[in-house]
This record gives structure tokens, sequence and C-alpha cells, in this order.
């Protein structure tokens, strides 16, 4: 074994605390992903009335919707936060600076786009309060209408973002041939939300795709560095790096 081989078998070679934290990151992405489903599922219906929502449409789900918004706002970061360090841990040498500007990317991106869920969903909410008065409720969904720019100017580059910085992992795990194809296959499924956005039955044409790119990037994660773990207990493997 040379010494720039022995060097970098120790470099890569996890620790305890190293261990801890492949595991907390892939937790965090196999839970969040899997939460997206029955969220999609569960969002309300809107009975849209007319061109514009009123507060006829969503006063009946007006906790429901804040509620799932909400969450979304806060697990979104939590689950593409996971996938872009569980990718850095994946691509380690070749395209690692690829990997690392798509993960740059991806939590600006996701944290534009929570800010704007979370706006999106205040704005809605409160003159849905049934102290408020229909009229001047109504009023308000009006304004809202008439400005959709201020509203989503965080949400919608945000989410441009987000799908800029994952479809350039995804490159980066092409290159690097450290998982088989079809993992950055199916995470640049988050092209179909242009087209199928994550509620609802259909929702589930983009989110269990993007699930499943999530649980392999996790697993790929977790079996590289039980991998390493194992090479380094055993000394024969070790020595012939």
């Amino acid at each position: 074994m040379s010494l720039s081989t022995a060097s970098t078998f120790v470099r890569l070679t996890p620790g305890s605390s190293t261990r801890s934290r492949v595991d907390l990151v892939c937790g965090v992405l196999v839970v969040t992903a899997l939460a997206f489903i029955p969220m999609g599922l569960a969002w309300p219906t809107v009975s849209d009335s007319g061109t514009v929502l009123g507060v006829d449409d969503v006063q009946p789900v007006r906790d429901s919707m804040w509620l799932l918004i909400m969450l979304t706002a806060v697990l979104g970061p939590l689950n593409v936060g996971a996938q872009a360090t569980a990718v850095l841990m994946l691509v380690r040498e070749k395209a690692a600076g690829v990997a690392a500007w798509g993960a740059a990317l991806m939590i600006v991106g996701c944290v534009m786009e929570a800010v704007g869920l979370a706006g999106f969903a205040s704005a809605y909410f409160y003159p849905a309060d049934p102290a408020i008065s229909h009229d001047a409720a109504n009023q308000v969904y009006d304004a809202i209408a008439a400005d959709h720019l201020h509203l989503l100017v965080f949400q919608l580059p945000g989410h441009l973002l987000l799908t800029v910085g994952v479809v350039t992992q995804s490159v980066a795990l092409f290159r690097a041939h450290v998982v088989p194809r079809w993992v950055p296959s199916l995470t640049m499924t988050i092209l179909l939300t242009y087209a199928f956005p994550g509620s609802g039955v259909l929702g589930l044409v983009s989110v269990v795709p993007m699930t499943a790119g999530c649980l392999a990037v996790a697993y790929y994660t977790r079996r590289r560095f039980s991998a390493l773990s194992r090479s380094a207990a055993d000394p024969n493997t070790s020595g012939q790096r």
C-alpha cells in the first residue's frame, strides 16, 4: 500500500462520530421524503368557484391548508439539505465541485421557497378568519389576485433554483459513477413537478419517483460508509489497499 493510498484510505474511513452523522442525514432524508406522500394525498381540495380564490373557497379548508403548507415549508428544507449533504458524501472526488455547486443552489432555493410558502399560507389564512367580514376578506383576495408577483417573488424563483441544484447534483452522480444510473435519473424527476404539482392523487406522478430517489440516495450513502467501516475493521482488507 503506497503512502498516497494509505492517506486516502485514512481520510475516507469514517469514525464513530462520522457514522452517527451519516445515520442522522440518511434518517432525516428517508423520514421527510416518505412524509410528503401522505401530505400530498391529504392536501385539501379547494372548490375554486371562479377565476380567483374567494373566502368561500378557502374558509372550509382554512386550517388544514395552512397546516400542510407550513409543514411543507419546514420539512422541505430538511429534506433538501439532507439530500444535498448525502450526495456530497457520495461524490468525494470526481465531480465533487459540481456536486458542491448543486448543493449550494439547492439550499438557497429551498430556503427561498420555504419563505414564499409561509407567506402564501399566511396571505390566505388570515383573511379567511370567520371574525372578518365576508366582503373585507374577498377584497384582500382580490388584491392578491391582482398582484401575484409579490406573493410568489420568493416561491417560484426558489423552486427554479432548487430544480437547477437537484439537476446539477444528478449530473455529478452520473459523472462520479458512485451509484447506479437509475438513482440520479430518479432525482431528476423533480422536473415533473412543473407538470404535476405534488398534491392529490395526480401529484403522486411526481412525488413517488422523487421519494424513491431520496430513499436510493440514502441507501447508497449509508452502504458506502458501512463498507468503509467494515474495511477499516478488517486488517486484511485495509492491508490490501
